[in-house]
């Protein structure tokens, strides 16, 4: 399954200019891409994990929301 999806992130990855999402090269670009799809591997298996207690709309929404984090969180500055 990851492979499945990696290959499909792989092939819209290779459609996009890299510098209309503001990266500065195509490998910043793939480095996001693997980035992503592992933390969504993890939250997957979290949530399996954890029993499945949110709906699939649910975890979209807590999903999306993690596209965007407070970077307080990296950046202790």
């Amino acid at each position: 399954m990851i492979g499945v999806a990696w290959e499909l992130l792989q092939d819209k990855l290779q459609r996009l200019n890299y510098r209309e999402f503001g990266f500065q090269t195509e490998e910043e670009m793939e480095y996001h891409g693997e980035f992503f799809l592992f933390g969504m591997t993890a939250m997957l298996r979290h949530w399996v994990t954890k029993g499945c207690r949110e709906t699939p709309h649910e975890l979209c929404e807590i999903l999306a929301r993690q596209y965007s984090p407070n970077t307080r969180v990296f950046f202790w500055g």
